[in-house]
């Protein structure tokens, strides 16, 4: 299994483009039998949006009703996948169902009528607070053994594929917004509370250096204010908890 991993993992390090990436979601899937793939990811934007991103052969018709419905916010799936980081095996979401009172698993009927029977799905995580799923779905049920080599191999790419679509997402927008080591630094202590004064103190510096470096962050992050940069650093992941 470490050698399928590892031709899988080189294979994802190849990719750079929307097509690359279907492919390389096509041919993993023809070498377990498994026919339709699902991989997207959520970036937020906004504390009150976030932009998706997905690629997928799912049966449109399928995809039609599922976003109608607004069935993301129902999906025993999408609930275990926002929550846990581990696998979630499609044979497993009625026990999902009975502890988490919120989900339906008529969903789960439903997408049988489309050929999609059973299926696996992994969790993925961004350091930008991103949040998406990588999943694979037949029209027969998985056998266990293949399930947990599945499983175990989807789980080891999946982090290889988040960097995948960042190179992609990156080389789309063109923008790739630099902040300097001593802006971070105050606007570290701006999010923590800190007032200007207290920054200069923390950090040795005068007043208006701290408020000339936060200034640059509002400019760079298109903020408005300084409340509103930092909630945009923190989503792009800028300002990450020392450790």
């Amino acid at each position: 299994m470490y050698m399928d991993i590892e031709k899988w993992v080189m294979r994802s390090q190849q990719i750079h483009s929307k097509r690359q990436l279907e492919h390389f979601c096509i041919e993993f899937g023809k070498e377990f039998g498994l026919k339709n793939y699902l991989l997207c990811v959520f970036t937020p934007t906004h504390l009150q949006e976030a932009e998706l991103f997905m690629v997928n052969n799912y049966p449109s018709e399928w995809l039609t009703r599922y976003f109608e419905h607004s069935y993301k916010h129902t999906d025993p799936v999408v609930m275990h996948c926002l929550n846990g980081i581990t696998p979630i095996l499609w044979q497993n979401t009625e026990v999902i169902c009975q502890v988490k009172p919120e989900c339906d698993i008529n969903i789960m009927y439903e997408a049988q009528e489309f050929g999609l029977q059973d299926g696996i799905t992994v969790p993925l995580r961004g350091m930008g607070g991103e949040f998406g799923l990588f999943s694979y779905s037949t029209d027969t049920v998985i056998g266990m053994d293949d399930q947990m080599q599945i499983s175990s191999i989807m789980l080891g790419i999946v982090p290889f594929l988040y960097e995948a679509i960042s190179r992609i997402q990156a080389k789309k927008s063109g923008v790739d917004i630099k902040l300097t080591q001593r802006e971070l630094e105050c606007m570290k202590w701006t999010a923590e509370g800190k007032t200007a004064w207290e920054t200069a103190q923390i950090l040795g510096v005068s007043e208006r250096t701290v408020n000339f470096h936060v200034n640059n962050v509002i400019e760079k992050m298109g903020a408005s204010n300084r409340q509103h940069a930092v909630a945009k650093v923190l989503l792009k992941g800028h300002l990450l908890p020392s450790i």
